[in-house]
């Protein structure tokens, strides 16, 4: 044989192999990129899921979805159809970030007629870069270009685990259920005071100022959620922010980014809240979720039946943010703070008592002084007495604008002014364990000096 028709022959049982190859994965298509599996059973679990969604997003029948991360993954899509209508389907990303949901909203509404969606609005999701994912995404099953699906066919984790997974299948036929188990945790972990191993109540050292991540979550907003909801008035989103437990928001406090986050649910209402197709949805204000640790695996993930009461909730219309100070009174829940607003008809001294009630708890009681003038300088933010475990730590306040600060210390005198907001913040050095004393001096002309004396 020459050697031309060597290399041609050669060349041509190369093609034929890589032909065979492509078709082989083609015609079993592991991940339901071009049909439903009707044969075996597909390989979905959260292992595979950027892979498998794509095929889920494609092929599976359905007209609604529940979009979000690992906290949405145990939603039954056969509870929704019953209490929501439509035929829903799981489209969830563990860590997802906007951008994963985003790809998976935008195959849906290419392949599917979309009538509604239930999108889980997890703030940490929103503070990533415009094109991060929670893991490596294969893209070139999420677009329409079959030319880069070679990329598919000649897949080396396809070929050796996933094609011969689906061979040993065979014969083994999905059913419907396979909507409520995919990407499912439920019954998996411990849950109770488990819960605390991932919390932190130690004091903040480092406080993020409360638009740290205003900028980064406006574009996420901009690029991967508003564009559906503008675009698709004719499809219902329902909009939630997820019940995190009481001991994640002491986390976020402990970490310094608890203002931050806060922000930006404060962000994203007032982003979402002028379109007629979204409701939106508050969890965070259910104290009979958020403060059991029974429900939680870890200070983030709650149980299955949270999720089946979110579903009931929705269907009731429950727990619906009506209007910006709904919002900001769940907030203050949410940070296991209130503000209280109270009308002094006249400058003088009042004597005013608190009362905490909660079912099941004893009332706790405060009483204390107020005294009014027309001419003292508000300031909050600084609180009487403060425990710290760092060897320095950071008071911040607010306060008028322009407002001449001193803050005497054992150390000596610090000054400062308030800014154009009225913020303000001082660093404390507090290497030797002990008691310090502080008195934070406030002077503006027009106002009486004030002087807030506290303790660290």
């Amino acid at each position: 044989m020459k050697r031309k028709t060597w290399a041609l022959s050669s060349l041509a049982l190369l093609l034929a192999a890589i032909a065979a190859i492509s078709l082989t994965v083609i015609v079993i298509d592991p991940f339901q990129v071009y049909r439903p599996a009707t044969r075996y059973l597909p390989p979905i679990d959260r292992t595979t899921q950027v892979y498998a969604n794509a095929g889920v997003a494609r092929s599976y029948a359905y007209d609604s979805a529940v979009v979000g991360t690992s906290v949405t993954e145990n939603f039954r899509p056969s509870q929704m159809d019953s209490l929501l209508g439509g035929r829903f389907i799981k489209l969830c990303t563990s860590a997802g970030t906007a951008y994963n949901h985003a790809l998976l909203m935008d195959l849906a509404f290419r392949t599917h007629d979309m009538r509604r969606i239930v999108y889980g609005l997890d703030v940490y999701s929103f503070i990533a870069r415009l094109d991060q994912t929670g893991s490596d995404v294969p893209l070139y099953l999420y677009d329409d270009s079959l030319l880069n699906d070679v990329s598919y066919w000649l897949n080396r984790s396809v070929l050796a685990t996933f094609l011969p997974r689906c061979l040993s299948a065979w014969g083994q036929k999905q059913d419907d259920s396979i909507r409520d188990s995919m990407y499912c945790w439920a019954g998996q972990d411990e849950y109770g005071p488990v819960a605390l191993y991932t919390a932190r109540f130690t004091a903040p050292e480092n406080l993020l100022p409360a638009d740290a991540y205003i900028r980064q979550a406006q574009a996420n907003l901009d690029a991967h959620l508003l564009p559906y909801v503008a675009a698709h008035p004719e499809t219902q989103f329902d909009i939630f922010f997820p019940p995190y437990s009481a001991a994640e928001w002491a986390t976020m406090e402990s970490k310094g980014t608890l203002e931050s986050m806060l922000a930006l649910r404060s962000l994203c209402y007032d982003a979402l809240s002028g379109f007629a197709n979204v409701t939106i949805y508050d969890f965070t204000t259910r104290a009979d979720w958020v403060l059991d640790l029974n429900n939680y695996k870890d200070a983030l993930h709650y149980g299955q039946w949270i999720n089946d009461a979110i579903t009931e909730c929705i269907a009731r219309g429950e727990n619906v943010v009506a209007d910006r100070e709904t919002l900001d009174a769940a907030t203050a829940e949410a940070k296991g703070k209130f503000t209280l607003t109270i009308e002094l008809e006249k400058e003088g001294h009042y004597d005013v008592t608190l009362t905490a009630s909660k079912e099941g708890m004893n009332d706790a009681t405060l009483s204390g002084e107020i005294a009014y003038s027309a001419k003292t300088l508000p300031v909050s933010g600084v609180e009487e007495s403060l425990f710290v475990t760092g060897d320095t730590t950071t008071i911040a306040g607010t306060t008028l604008a322009g407002v001449q600060l001193q803050l005497v210390t054992p150390f000596g005198v610090s000054k400062k002014r308030s800014g154009n907001d009225g913020a303000f913040s001082f660093e404390l050095t507090t290497k030797d364990a002990g008691e310090y004393k502080y008195t934070l001096i406030l002077d503006k002309s027009g106002y009486n000096q004030r002087r807030v004396p506290f303790t660290v």
